[in-house]
C-alpha cells in the first residue's frame, strides 16, 4: 500500500522567485490548488533530503513549518514541496528593525535557533521567516533548510561560524530585543532527546528514492539512535549555557 503522503501533487505551472539563493528553487501551483516553493538537487546537494527530514523534525519539536509534500515535476522527477504562506519573495528586515516584534515572535526565533544548531544549519537569516497574519495577529514560521543536514554529514560541526547568517542574525535580534530565551532553547532540546528511533524511521523511509543515498540513510538512522545524538544535544545544551554558540 502507498503511503497518502507519497502521492505526489502534480505541478501545473510554475515561475521563478523574485530573488535567488543558492538552492535555487522555483515557485508552482499544483493540481491541488495550491502554490508551494519546489526544490530539486542543485549541483548534487541533498537539499530535498534537508528540506524533508529537518521540516519533519521541526514540526515534531513545536516549531511552525509550511506543510511538507512531494511534487511531481513537469518532466515527472519528484522534487519537495514546501507549501507558500502569503506572498513568495519575503522582505522582514524593516520589521526586525522596527522593534515590533513580539514575545510570540521571540520565542519561535528562540526555538528555531536551537534547532539550527542540532541539524547545523549556518545560513537563518530574517527573511528565512515567513512572517502571515492571522486572526489579527502575525504568526511566524521558520522554512528552508537547504544548507544543513546531510550538506555536512557526518560532520556536524559546533560551534556555527560566527560570521555565518544563523549567529550574525542572533546577534542582531538580540542587540536590538534583549536575550533571547534559553528556556524556550531548551524546550526544543528537550522534545529532540525524546524523539524515538521509529519515528525517524518513518521520516526517512517516507522520501521518494534518489533523496537521500541508501548508505548516508543507514549512517543517519544508526546515529539517531545512539548516545552520539544525545551527546550532541548535551553539548548544544552546554554551549547555550555558557555562551559558547551564541
Amino acid at each position: 500500500m502507498i503511503s497518502l503522503q507519497l502521492i505526489p501533487v502534480r505541478v501545473v505551472s510554475t515561475w521563478t522567485p523574485r530573488t535567488s539563493t543558492a538552492s535555487k528553487p522555483r515557485f508552482a501551483t499544483c493540481d491541488d490548488q495550491l502554490d508551494y516553493c519546489i526544490k530539486h538537487d542543485e549541483g548534487g546537494r541533498p537539499i530535498r533530503a534537508n528540506e524533508w527530514v529537518c521540516t519533519a523534525l521541526a514540526r515534531a519539536v513545536g516549531i511552525a513549518v509550511p506543510p511538507a509534500v512531494v511534487v511531481e515535476d513537469l518532466d515527472k522527477s519528484h522534487l519537495f514541496g514546501s507549501q507558500l504562506i502569503g506572498e513568495d519573495v519575503n522582505d522582514n528586515m524593516g520589521l526586525f528593525q522596527s522593534g515590533a516584534l513580539t514575545m510570540e515572535h521571540l520565542t519561535h526565533i528562540a526555538k528555531t535557533f536551537a534547532f539550527d544548531l542540532f541539524v547545523c544549519n549556518p545560513d537563518r537569516h530574517v527573511n528565512q521567516y515567513k512572517v502571515h497574519s492571522q486572526n489579527r495577529r502575525e504568526r511566524f514560521f521558520s522554512f528552508d533548510f537547504s544548507e544543513s543536514l546531510f550538506l555536512h554529514w557526518p560532520h556536524l560541526t559546533l560551534p556555527l561560524p560566527p560570521t555565518c547568517n544563523t549567529i550574525q542574525n542572533l546577534r542582531g535580534i538580540q542587540n536590538r530585543y534583549g536575550m533571547l530565551s534559553r528556556i524556550d532553547m531548551e524546550s526544543v532540546l528537550a522534545r529532540l532527546e525524546k524523539l524515538d528511533g521509529a519515528s525517524m524511521v518513518g521520516t526517512i523511509k517516507q522520501m521518494p528514492p534518489g533523496w537521500l543515498k541508501p548508505r548516508i540513510a543507514g549512517q543517519f538512522l544508526s546515529w539517531w539512535a545512539s548516545k552520539a545524538r544525545k551527546t550532541r544535544i548535551a553539548e548544544i545544551r552546554d554551549g547555550i549555557k555558557n555562551g559558547k554558540y551564541l
